[in-house]
């Protein structure tokens, strides 16, 4: 079907009254019977917002819902070319909600992650007491173990004397 549009660009008749597969139709969207513009609004904004005509007034100028006759000029700043909607213009409400669920989300998820942190700083520093406690119990151990090996060296040394002396008696009796 090479031939399916005329020389103006306008849709062929195949003889029998049915536009060729693939025509326009009368409202220029593509032969699929909905407005692209109305799809790609209703796509960006959930499907809430009115299509961007009915948003306009009689001088082609923007228009926000509930805001008839309010001239757009004044939500922008003196950016230049590039306008910026200010924080409360009611076309940011979806946008700073999200931000403020995305925000709230992530500030849970650092408040979660900061009470583990805390939790196991905690443990830590209660096993460290935990240890410490041990570890002096352990040294006092130590210290008498050290004080009774102390007398007992002393006890041997006084034995071991008395024995070397004994043994010298004993040899000059045998003499």
């Amino acid at each position: 079907m090479g031939g399916d549009m005329d020389m103006g660009g306008e849709p062929m008749d195949d003889g029998q009254g049915q536009m060729p597969m693939g025509g326009m139709d009368d409202m220029g969207d593509g032969g699929f019977g909905i407005d692209p513009n109305q799809q790609i609004n209703q796509d960006f904004l959930g499907g809430q917002q009115p299509p961007m005509q009915d948003m306009m007034d009689d001088r082609g100028q923007f228009v926000a819902p509930g805001e008839e006759g309010e001239d757009v000029d004044e939500y922008f700043d003196d950016a230049g070319d590039i306008g910026y909607l200010p924080a409360d213009h009611p076309l940011m409400a979806r946008l700073q909600a999200a931000l403020t669920k995305q925000l709230t989300d992530e500030h849970e998820r650092v408040d979660l992650q900061l009470r583990e942190k805390e939790e196991e700083v905690r443990k830590v520093k209660k096993d460290r007491e935990d240890t410490g406690v041990q570890m002096y119990g352990v040294q006092h151990q130590l210290a008498k173990m050290q004080t009774k090996f102390e007398r007992t060296h002393d006890n041997y040394n006084i034995v071991s004397r008395y024995r070397v002396e004994a043994e010298k008696q004993h040899e000059l009796l045998q003499k």
